[in-house]
């Protein structure tokens, strides 16, 4: 699925910045800030006869952040084209602000799966959320990159 530019429109930089790179910080930014948010506030994992904590959240959410700010990073070198499609990078935007937005609301507020006798929470919002907001972000960066081609 391609965009193409309205014939006879030029597009307009914004703030004297392409829409690549507008919608590449506001991703970038999305990740990061919604990656944070689930590292800090996510529930933690306790487990043991003496209760240990372990916050289980910032195991997983840094690296799967940084797989998608790389992937976030190749979109950007990878799409160039003669003419920026403002649509393209605002559906790219929109996708990964919502994506990572969504999964750090479900890291922080769904609450954690408790087993056992002695009770063992285990938070698998905070495992799940952030890897399926990297898949979300994996399927948008192959939207922008073959947005505006010729195919």
């Amino acid at each position: 699925m391609a965009t193409r530019p309205v014939q006879g429109v030029r597009p307009i930089p914004v703030l004297g910045l392409g829409y690549r790179t507008v919608g590449i910080a506001i991703s970038l930014l999305a990740i990061w800030v919604a990656a944070t948010i689930a590292a800090i506030y996510s529930p933690d994992m306790i487990t043991g006869s003496n209760h240990e904590h372990m916050q289980l959240a910032m195991f997983v959410v840094w690296p799967v952040a940084a797989v998608a700010t790389g992937m976030v990073l190749l979109a950007a070198g990878v799409s160039r084209h003669a003419i920026e499609s403002a649509g393209a990078w605002a559906v790219y935007a929109l996708l990964t602000t919502l994506a990572w937005c969504g999964a750090a609301i479900a890291s922080v507020f769904v609450s954690p799966m408790v087993t056992g006798t002695d009770p063992t929470t285990i938070p698998i919002a905070s495992i799940v959320a952030p890897i399926f907001a990297m898949l979300v972000t994996a399927y948008a960066s192959i939207y922008v990159a073959g947005a505006g081609s010729d195919s």
